[in-house]
C-alpha cells in the first residue's frame, strides 16, 4: 500500500487508486487482490470497472467522506492485519469499516470499542461509545455499557453534560428498573448535573429553568417511593411545587391516589446484589395478544437454573385487576392447560384504575434446565394496554 500527492507516480499492475476527497485529492495506492480478497463491497467495484472497455487508463476511485490518513488505515489492516484503533479514530475506522463491509476490521473496532469502555471509572469515553453504538446498532457494546450504567448510576450522572445524547442516557437511566442507588441518591445527583446544565448554557440555576430543563423526564423520578425526610431535606426540595407536595405527603401518610401520584412511579426500583455471584438479567420484549387481548403469551432465553426472584412488568387498564402468569418449558394453553411443571402465580392488583406498568414479583423459582421459558399471562377485569413486557431475573 503507497499514499502519495494527486497524480504523483505510475500505478503498477493489478494496483488500484483512490483519491480522498477529504484529504484535499491525496492519492492511496492498494493491492486489488487484497481489496478482492478482504472487502465484499470494494470487490463488486473492481468487477464493475473491470467491465468497462477503458478500464486500464480509468481514473483513481473517489472517496468522498473518509480522510486518507483512515483510508490508508484500513487497507493497511487488509495487507498486514495491523491497526491502532483509538478513542479519537474508532469511529472513523468503524465507519470505513462499515461501509467497505470489511469485517474483520468491523470486529477488530467492536473489541476496541469494549475496551474503551472498561476505562469508565477514570474518563468519560465510554459516553461516546455508547452512543456511537447506540446509533450504530452495535448490541453487544451498547448492551455491555447500559450494565455499567446499571451498577454505577451516580458516577454516569455525574460525567453528564448538557449534550443532547447526554441527556439520553439521563433518560435510559431514569426508565431502568434495576439500578445500584437509592431513589433519593439518583434525585441529588440529577439536582447537581441540572446545576451543571444551566452553568453551561450560562443561565440562572432556578427552579422555573430546572424544569424546563429536564421536561417530562422529572415525572419519571420515584418520589412516592422516598421518605418525606429525603423529599425535604433534598437540595431539589423547590423543585416540586406546593400540589405535588401536598399529594406526596398524602400519599406517604394514607397511600391516597391522586392524579399527581399516578403521575410518578409508585414502584419501588431494584438495586442489584453487590455480591459476587448474583446475577441480574433485563429482558424487554413484545408479547404474542390471544383471546380478545385478555391473554399475553410470550418467551425468552435465560441461562441460570433457579431464581430468588422474577419481576414481570406489565401495562394493564382496569378498576380492579387481578393476574395470573404461568412459567412453562413449552407454550401454555390457557382452554386445555397441562399441570405438569407449571409455575403459575396470581397476583390482584390494587382496587384502582392501573395505566401505569405494574411490577409483580414472583419468589424462589427453579427449573429444570436453562434452556428457554414460556410465560402466559392471563389478565381478568382489565385489558391490556401494551404487548410489551420487561423481565427481570435475579438470581
Amino acid at each position: 500500500m503507497e499514499i502519495s500527492e494527486k497524480g504523483g507516480g505510475t500505478k503498477p499492475p493489478h494496483t488500484v487508486e483512490f483519491t480522498c476527497i477529504r484529504s484535499r485529492g491525496r492519492i492511496v495506492k492498494a493491492s486489488q487482490n487484497v481489496l478482492v480478497a478482504k472487502s465484499r463491497v470494494l470487490a463488486e467495484i473492481m468487477n464493475i470497472l473491470e467491465a468497462l472497455p477503458d478500464h486500464e487508463g480509468a481514473e483513481p476511485i473517489v472517496i468522498p467522506d473518509i480522510s486518507a490518513e483512515i483510508f490508508e488505515m484500513m487497507v493497511n489492516f487488509m495487507e498486514c492485519g495491523k491497526i491502532s484503533v483509538t478513542a479519537t479514530n474508532f469511529k472513523e475506522i468503524y465507519y470505513a469499516a462499515k461501509k467497505y463491509d470489511v469485517k474483520e476490521l468491523i470486529w477488530r473496532c467492536t473489541k476496541e470499542m469494549l475496551e474503551l469502555s472498561r476505562n469508565f471509572r477514570c474518563d468519560d469515553v465510554f459516553l461516546d461509545v455508547y452512543e456511537f453504538a447506540r446509533r450504530y446498532s452495535i448490541n453487544i457494546v451498547k448492551n455491555k455499557i447500559e450494565s455499567i450504567f446499571h451498577t454505577i448510576p451516580l458516577s454516569t450522572i455525574n460525567k453528564l453534560s448538557a449534550a443532547p445524547y447526554h441527556k439520553r442516557i439521563l433518560e435510559f437511566i431514569l426508565r431502568s428498573e434495576c439500578i445500584e442507588c437509592h431513589e433519593y441518591e439518583l434525585f441529588e445527583g440529577i439536582y447537581d448535573w441540572l446545576q451543571r446544565v444551566c452553568a453551561e448554557r450560562g443561565i440562572p440555576a432556578s427552579k422555573h429553568n430546572m424544569r424546563i430543563e429536564l421536561g417530562d423526564l422529572f415525572f419519571l423520578i420515584r418520589f412516592p417511593t422516598m421518605t418525606s425526610d429525603q423529599i425535604l431535606y433534598s437540595e431539589g426540595f423547590d423543585l416540586l411545587t406546593k400540589d405535588e407536595v401536598h399529594d406526596l405527603n398524602e400519599w406517604m401518610e394514607h397511600r391516597t391516589y391522586t392524579d399527581i401520584i399516578n403521575t410518578f412511579g409508585t414502584t419501588q426500583r431494584i438495586q442489584q446484589a453487590k455480591t459476587k455471584h448474583a446475577k441480574v438479567q433485563m429482558l424487554e420484549t413484545d408479547g404474542k395478544l390471544l383471546d380478545y387481548n385478555h391473554v399475553l403469551q410470550l418467551s425468552f432465553p435465560y441461562e441460570q437454573q433457579s431464581f430468588s426472584n422474577i419481576f414481570v412488568n406489565l401495562q394493564i387498564l382496569g378498576d380492579n385487576p387481578f393476574v395470573k402468569i404461568y412459567f412453562t418449558k413449552v407454550p401454555y394453553n390457557i382452554s386445555n392447560p397441562e399441570k405438569r411443571d407449571v409455575r403459575m402465580i396470581v397476583e390482584r392488583i390494587r382496587p384502582q384504575t392501573c395505566s401505569k406498568w405494574v411490577l409483580i414479583l414472583c419468589e424462589n423459582l427453579t427449573f429444570s434446565e436453562p434452556l428457554e421459558l414460556f410465560v402466559t399471562i392471563e389478565i381478568f377485569s382489565a385489558k391490556f394496554l401494551s404487548p410489551k413486557v420487561k423481565i427481570i431475573l435475579k438470581s
